[in-house]
């Protein structure tokens, strides 16, 4: 019985760290890494507290409970979300999808069905293959307007990481927008445009960062192409969408940051958690793909 409730001390502890670690997140890329897994915290937590339970220690039972508190009200928002739409006046509406292919993904009439069956009017695609893009670009006539940036085939540039090429697709016209080689290099683009739908001028962001939190010229770049999409938006004016594989969730502090700095909603409050990455078919997934939009568009 000791050497259980010793290692359950030392498990409480070491998520007590963790989450405390977590909060530090605005000034340490690891740090913010941690803060993608508050549900992780939450159900690991949640197995702690079970157990302090049945053995009745009341005063880990307290502190388990005070850390689970804590990870719930992170998640309160989302776990609520009725997943209804934002009320929706007069004005008339659109849909985008935003869509990671995946660069070894080789069914690509699949990828294709998937794009038509949307009927979305704007498309972003990430992680988009040159190999891809020769068999997609046939199938998808629906969309006359594209601007496509993908990345060499897997293993074609040694030394070149997969997953940086995207397109968007459009069905009314695109006037292509740039940002620079410093904050769309080659093999990591950032693609920016402008349009009118539904009769309304609408400002485009569609970007990847990086994943890695350790390789300080991808935490740099990714920072630089953070800042330019609020730079390009604010600068634009009006009505503005950002589809992106942010590699980052909810509860993450780049996350929440970008959003702020954007100054919009945040639209998993209202659509709720929805995982879009698996963390290794074994955990819980989490949300790290989004559709971000202006507080004048309703979702």
């Amino acid at each position: 019985m000791k050497a259980i409730v010793n290692l359950a001390r030392a498990a409480l502890i070491a998520l007590a760290v963790i989450a405390f670690l977590a909060g530090f997140g605005n000034a340490q890329p690891f740090f913010e890494l941690l803060s993608n897994f508050t549900l992780h915290l939450f159900i690991a937590t949640g197995a702690i507290l079970v157990i302090f339970v049945i053995i009745r220690r009341p005063y880990e039972v307290v502190a388990a409970l005070v850390l689970l508190v804590i990870h719930g009200m992170v998640l309160l928002p989302y776990w609520t979300a009725s997943g209804d739409p934002w009320p929706v006046g007069a004005g008339r509406s659109f849909s985008a999808l935003q869509y990671n292919v995946r660069y070894d993904n080789e069914n690509v009439d699949g990828i294709a069905a998937r794009i038509r069956d949307s009927d979305a009017d704007i498309v972003a695609l990430h992680e988009l293959t040159t190999q891809q893009w020769q068999r997609l670009s046939g199938l998808l006539a629906m969309y006359p307007h594209r601007l496509v940036a993908a990345s060499p085939n897997v293993g074609q540039i040694p030394g070149r990481q997969p997953g940086g090429g995207m397109a968007l697709l459009s069905k009314s016209p695109l006037r292509a927008d740039e940002l620079g080689e410093a904050v769309s290099p080659e093999d990591r683009r950032v693609l920016v445009a402008r349009t009118t739908i539904a009769g309304t001028p609408l400002a485009i962001a569609g970007l990847h960062p990086h994943a890695s939190r350790a390789e300080s010229d991808k935490v740099d770049l990714r920072r630089r192409q953070l800042d330019a999409v609020v730079d390009y938006l604010s600068d634009a004016g009006g009505a503005g969408i950002v589809l992106a594989d942010l590699n980052a969730s909810p509860t993450s502090s780049l996350y929440r940051g970008f959003l702020s700095d954007l100054g919009w909603h945040d639209p998993r409050h209202r659509a709720g958690w929805q995982s879009t990455w698996s963390l290794f078919g074994l955990l819980p997934g989490l949300p790290i793909d989004h559709v971000f939009v202006s507080d004048d568009i309703a979702i």
